[in-house]
């Protein structure tokens, strides 16, 4: 199954370009290793891509934290 994991761009005060988001990687990895194909999309990095990759993705997952959720 083809997995697109998301991390939007969130709208509280905080910076967070700068962090490597961990939990979306310990969950790309799992989904990894069950065989599946995974793309992550950083929305701070690379935003203009998300209509392509969610045409080629079967599945798409959202990681937020709670204060960023309305901005997901």
């Amino acid at each position: 199954m083809k997995i697109l994991l998301v991390y939007p761009k969130p709208n509280i005060s905080f910076d967070t370009t700068h962090c490597v988001q961990l939990g979306l990687a310990h969950v790309a990895a799992v989904l990894e290793q069950a065989n599946h194909t995974v793309r992550v999309l950083d929305m701070n990095v690379q935003s203009d891509t998300l209509d392509a990759d969610t045409k080629w993705a079967d599945a798409v997952g959202f990681y937020i934290m709670t204060p960023a959720f309305n901005s997901a």
